[in-house]
Order: C-alpha cells, then sequence, then structure tokens
C-alpha cells in the first residue's frame, strides 16, 4: 500500500513539474517581446550586458526549441545578432543560436547570409561568446 501511494505521489509531481514547466516556457514566449525591446537599447549599452544578452537568448531558444516553435525566434535573434556584433566578421553567441533556429524551422535561407560572410574576429569581452557559443556555431553552420 505504501508504495503505491508513493508511485501516485511521484507521478503527480512529475506532471506538476512538466505543467510548470510548459507554463513558464508560455510565459517566457508571452513575455519574448522583452528581448525586442532590449534590442532596441543602444549598442554600447548592450556590448556592456553581453553575457546577460547571451543568456537571454539562450533561454529564448530554449524555449522555442521545447515548444516546438523555432520559426518564432529567427527574426528576434537576428535582430539581436546584427545588434551585439560590431561589424559582420565579428562571431557572436547569437551566430549559433541563429543557426539552430533556422536549421529546426528548416528556414535555410535566413541562415544563409551568416554562414556566407567569414569570421575573421572572435571578441569575448565584448559579445560575451564563450568556447560552448563557438562550438555551436562550428555544430550548427
Amino acid at each position: 500500500m505504501k508504495t503505491s501511494t508513493t508511485t501516485t505521489q511521484v507521478a503527480v509531481l512529475v506532471s506538476y513539474q512538466i505543467d510548470s514547466h510548459s507554463y513558464c516556457c508560455g510565459l517566457f514566449m508571452q513575455n519574448a517581446n522583452g528581448l525586442l525591446l532590449l534590442l532596441l537599447l543602444c549598442r554600447c549599452f548592450l556590448r556592456f550586458l553581453a553575457c546577460t544578452v547571451a543568456s537571454l537568448c539562450d533561454s529564448y531558444v530554449k524555449a522555442l526549441v521545447h515548444l516546438k516553435q523555432p520559426a518564432r525566434g529567427i527574426v528576434p535573434m537576428t535582430a539581436a545578432l546584427r545588434k551585439m556584433r560590431k561589424d559582420e566578421q565579428t562571431l557572436t553567441p547569437q551566430h549559433g543560436f541563429l543557426l539552430q533556429l533556422c536549421l529546426l524551422a528548416k528556414c535555410y535561407s535566413a541562415a544563409l547570409p551568416f554562414v556566407e560572410k567569414p569570421i575573421y574576429d572572435v571578441d569575448p569581452k565584448a559579445s560575451g561568446l564563450t568556447a560552448t557559443h563557438f562550438l555551436l556555431y562550428c555544430y550548427y553552420g
């Protein structure tokens, strides 16, 4: 009797966690316009918060992938990428995120302009780029 009660409690707890995660992803998606609002800030201020912007973009991509709606993030991620790079030859964390979304959404043409141009500059301090972001770019690009 005690085992079945514990199993039932665990099943309810797991169900609650899945529902709450879906709810949190839904709230994040409803407030995703915050990402667009953040992108309206000036470039200098955004580069000062580069790690925070990269973390926000990472959470945004994870939520979109979880909800199986990667196409919704292509336009905001493109805007974030353009805002965060200092020139067209600089690699940012948003490169890997954008390529991931484009591949999952099967929207290859959106990624093409960023894959065709060579990357010559990597500035981790200015863009918040980490080894993980670089490897994501290599993997998806």
